[in-house]
């Protein structure tokens, strides 16, 4: 028992899952500027307006709201403010089978994304999408199986690491390190897979552009948790972090992460649009199949003054199958949207994105400074 918590405590740390972020201080222009357009002064107050057990403050944990300021090049688009959620959660899961590095299930899952701005006439990124899913899914690996004589050593790395003053000093400790090592080096590979029929709406803020989708998708996820696996060394996403973490000496050797691959979801909807969207107003109001893509991954960029930082990146990629020649002439038969962010300590976090998604007519550049505040 001792053992498994030290490994679970210590894996916790080594970003294999994130804590509360907490609040600070920004300006968005780098000048002085009211206390209304600081996105930091909504989550204060929000901390002072919604009770520990209310609804509305677990549900804006759930949702992964983040406070911002943004900015865009997309012409007639003014800085404003606004926030951003990212609300995922399964219902009713059912495990076919629930053993040590083997799970597999069926489970009901709703999910909703998107950015709202305060000004509606501002959001650069305009789209809201929201769907349902019955999925089946399968895992395999992940265990850690270590014998008695490293469980021994795990223990007096733990006791010699318990010896640091701040936390500071503990992440740097080379007993933490080395405890961190093994653990990572004991963990199997793990693979994570799932097919899914689903369905939703995905519109603008304002609900005047719309459309109803359903079809299905597959998702692939792997994690090579062992530091000396090929796919952890072959990693190249997760280079430039790599470096990150051996110059802030949170690793003593080079160690790309196999945790840091990216999920893959390959999805083919059938699209039923209403409203007037982009391809009416070429002429085409038709249903059309549609082909997605998306990938994406997180990985631990380091720790300042003992706080964590993370880097996030996700590419959205929509592509409409046997499009009419107006739609195609106007290049709204596929649009591609890269976004990537910067997770720092005290739940700021800034991020950048460039291209477009449904609804939009022309590629944009969109800057996001803001806050995460869980409670």
């Amino acid at each position: 028992m001792r053992t498994s918590r030290r490994l679970l405590s210590i894996a916790l740390l080594f970003g294999f899952s994130t804590g509360a972020l907490a609040e600070t201080e920004v300006n968005a222009d780098g000048m002085s500027i009211k206390a209304l357009d600081d996105p930091d002064t909504i989550n204060k107050e929000l901390q002072t307006l919604v009770a520990a057990d209310n609804p509305l403050r677990k549900f804006i944990d759930a949702a992964n709201i983040k406070f911002k300021a943004f900015d865009s090049d997309k012409p007639g688009t003014e800085k404003s403010l606004g926030f951003s959620y990212d609300l995922s959660r399964d219902f009713s899961r059912y495990y076919i089978s629930n053993e040590t590095a083997r799970n597999d299930g069926l489970t009901f899952n709703i999910s909703a994304k998107g950015n709202v701005a305060f000004d509606k006439a501002a959001n650069p990124r305009d789209f809201l999408d929201s769907k349902v899913a019955f999925l089946g899914f399968l895992s395999r690996g992940g265990a850690i199986a270590t014998t008695p004589e490293t469980q021994a050593k795990l223990n007096d790395l733990e006791d010699a690491a318990a010896e640091s003053q701040t936390r500071e000093e503990f992440l740097r400790n080379p007993a933490t390190v080395e405890a961190a090592r093994i653990i990572r080096a004991h963990m199997t590979t793990q693979f994570y897979c799932e097919l899914a029929a689903d369905g939703g709406i995905e519109s603008d803020q304002s609900f005047s552009q719309k459309q109803y989708t359903y079809g299905g998708h597959v998702a692939f996820d792997i994690k090579a948790w062992n530091p000396d696996s090929p796919l952890s060394q072959f990693n190249v996403f997760d280079y430039p972090f790599a470096a990150t973490r051996l110059l802030l000496q949170n690793d003593t050797a080079w160690s790309p992460r196999g945790s840091a691959l990216p999920t893959v979801i390959v999805g083919v909807d059938q699209v039923m649009p209403t409203g007037n969207d982009p391809r009416a107003m070429v002429g085409d109001k038709s249903d059309f199949p549609r082909l997605k893509l998306e990938a994406g991954y997180r990985t631990l960029a380091g720790y300042i003054n003992g706080e964590a930082a993370f880097f996030e990146a996700n590419l959205r990629y929509y592509q409409e199958l046997g499009a009419s020649a107006a739609v195609k002439a106007t290049s709204l038969d596929h649009t591609t949207v890269f976004t990537a962010v910067l997770l720092l300590p005290k739940g700021m976090y800034v991020s950048y994105s460039l291209g477009r998604l449904p609804f939009d007519v022309k590629d944009s550049q969109v800057y996001e400074l803001g806050f995460q505040y869980k409670f």
